[in-house]
């Protein structure tokens, strides 16, 4: 019964949309200045480039996630979210080009392509689970 509640409260279609609208903000705005931000003179990269390339890639699973969380479940919507989540890191990439201490990177580009649809597809499936549950739980009677 506990795994119901639970269930029921996830899967909140508005609460959810809501939460994940801010979610999307937000790690916009941490990409942005981890993108942005400029080094310190001198430093370099300072950062090993599998590293780097695990960032990008978590950085925009985030991103991809909370998109398709925030759109809803129609299919178009979906892939509208990681298309823009993807397109975001291209332009953040591009955005580098005139800085003295960021350079655009096929990689990155590459890398948070990547994450934007590993995370879009890892909420989307997530999504079906948990829809797919709580419709189950309606059937059997148990959620009004």
């Amino acid at each position: 019964m506990a795994a119901r509640l639970a269930t029921m409260s996830l899967v909140n279609p508005q609460r959810v949309r809501r939460v994940s609208r801010v979610g999307v903000v937000v790690v916009a705005l941490l990409l942005a200045v981890a993108s942005l931000w400029p080094r310190p003179p001198g430093t370099g990269p300072g950062i090993p480039v599998v590293t780097d390339k695990h960032l990008h890639f978590a950085g925009y699973t985030a991103l991809g996630a909370v998109a398709v969380w925030a759109v809803g479940r129609e299919p178009r919507r979906i892939a509208l979210a990681v298309a823009l989540a993807a397109g975001y890191g291209l332009a953040l990439e591009v955005g580098q080009l005139p800085l003295a201490t960021r350079s655009f990177s096929l990689l990155d580009q590459l890398a948070n392509t990547a994450g934007a649809l590993v995370g879009g597809t890892t909420a989307w499936l997530t999504r079906r689970r948990l829809v797919g549950r709580r419709e189950a739980a309606r059937r059997e009677g148990s959620v009004d």
